[in-house]
């Protein structure tokens, strides 16, 4: 059934900040996963790039989504 979400060696570079560097993750259907870290992490960055608000600058992700991405886009705004 593959990955509900696949993160591969994810970078996002904000001018001269390097926000996240090299990040891979898989998330099945249906398991709970959490973003933990201090201030300044990526944790944020991460969540909007899953969320597709933002591009990663190197690195794919994958997203297994059965709505239009507008809706996913609303709901992560929230």
């Amino acid at each position: 059934m593959g990955y509900a979400v696949e993160a591969v060696d994810l970078t996002k570079q904000f001018g001269q900040v390097r926000a996240l560097e090299g990040i891979s993750f898989n998330i099945k259907p249906s398991e709970i996963y959490g973003l933990i870290g201090p201030n300044g992490a990526g944790k944020t960055t991460t969540l909007r790039i899953i969320c597709t608000l933002i591009k990663p600058t190197t690195g794919t992700i994958n997203i297994l989504v059965k709505t239009q991405q507008n809706s996913l886009r609303r709901h992560c705004k929230s």
